[in-house]
């Protein structure tokens, strides 16, 4: 009997060990946001969209953020200073009330970081909560451990409210890029298509343009607001006369700051409309005509 409850005693032991014991490495990421009034325009907030990987290794986040639409309208949204390297879908207003993103980290993040900011104009009396402004739905992330798990999150929401201010003229320009010219079969047609990306310290992006030209152009910075430039998403799809021109891609941030690309011809036919090579082919030609009179002379 004492043998049997010697061995009663000692099961517990193991059972509340196991109990306390952790059994693995338990991922878990937080979303939370903090909202600033904004004295101009009036009745104007900014929410500010934060990620806090915790000890996760994060490579992939998407989901939705959704507000009251019948009490607030959005007027702007933001990717400055973002933690997201690369949109798959940059953040914007897709139905009404529901801004839908996703978009990835090569190599992988950890730690706190900004997601994105958004800015409110309230439609009529102001919440007397700011947490009443967002509602997170959807929200996915997925580890950077080789398997593209995907870890638990929690939504914290507001976790901080600012004192009003006033909001800043954006200013600055994109950071430096440089597209290339690809074709493969994992792009949705045999077509060549140029790809791009960059980021923007200061406003966050606005938009992509793409201009080609069979002519390089010159005084390309007074000159760009004349150009017939067309609106692009990277990958962006290209004629079969597109490798022979001269491809410039445009990125204009939320204050209007531009930053320009350019892409020589890619073709070996396209050294023709190189300025230089004209000039050599004009003397060359003059050359030897000259020598043609000589020689007959």
């Amino acid at each position: 009997m004492i043998l049997f409850k010697n061995k009663l005693f000692y099961l517990a032991i193991i059972l509340a060990g196991g109990l306390w014991w952790p059994v693995g490495d338990l991922h878990s990421a937080t979303v939370s946001w903090s909202v600033t009034p904004l004295t101009e325009p009036a009745g104007a907030v900014r929410a500010e969209i934060f990620l806090d990987t915790e000890t996760a290794k994060i490579n992939t986040v998407g989901g939705e953020i959704s507000f009251a639409p019948d009490r607030w309208r959005l007027v702007r949204v933001s990717d400055a200073n973002s933690l997201v390297n690369f949109w798959l879908e940059r953040p914007a207003l897709k139905t009404e009330g529901s801004v839908s993103f996703s978009g990835i980290i090569p190599g992988g993040y950890v730690g706190r970081g900004r997601l994105f900011e958004l800015t409110f104009v309230s439609l009529g009396a102001t919440p007397s909560h700011a947490s009443d402004v967002l509602k997170v739905r959807n929200f996915t992330a997925l580890l950077n451990d080789g398997t593209g798990a995907e870890t638990p999150v929690r939504v914290l929401g507001l976790v901080s409210s600012e004192p009003a201010e006033r909001e800043l003229a954006p200013i600055g320009y994109p950071e430096p890029f440089t597209p290339m010219i690809v074709k493969s079969d994992a792009l949705p047609t045999a077509d060549r298509y140029v790809i791009f990306a960059t980021q923007d310290k200061f406003s966050g992006l606005s938009y992509y343009a793409v201009y080609e030209s069979w002519w390089p152009v010159f005084g390309l910075a007074k000159r760009q607001a004349s150009l017939a430039w067309v609106r692009a998403e990277s990958p962006y799809r290209l004629s079969p006369w597109s490798p022979f021109k001269h491809l410039y891609v445009k990125a204009v941030n939320q204050g209007g700051g531009a930053r320009i690309a350019r892409v020589s011809p890619q073709f070996w036919l396209a050294w023709v409309y190189q300025p230089n090579t004209i000039l050599v082919i004009i003397l060359g030609v003059i050359l030897a005509y000259v020598l043609v009179r000589k020689k007959w002379h």
